[in-house]
């Protein structure tokens, strides 16, 4: 399954991954997010951001790029754009 992470998102312009964690099933052996982080090549523009304090590191890193006014990115809102 690593092997198969980091060709499925090859055409991203930007990855951000977190830590993994078990939502309900069994932990993967061995499946680590330093292994994930390895299996992309070098150059790639991921980033790694722990899990705690992680809206606090988000908003500000990316606040700037999201605009409602923008079709592409954000959420949209009802009235917002």
């Amino acid at each position: 399954m690593l092997k198969d992470f980091a060709p499925a998102l090859k055409g991203a312009d930007e990855i951000v991954l977190t830590d993994i964690y078990a939502a309900g099933e069994s932990p993967i052996e061995g499946t680590t997010i330093e292994r994930l982080l390895a299996t992309f090549p070098a150059g790639s523009l991921v980033t790694y951001l722990a899990r705690k304090g992680l809206a606090e590191s988000l908003l500000p890193a990316y606040a700037p790029a999201i605009s409602p006014a923008d079709p592409g990115r954000g959420r949209h809102h009802p009235g917002g754009g």
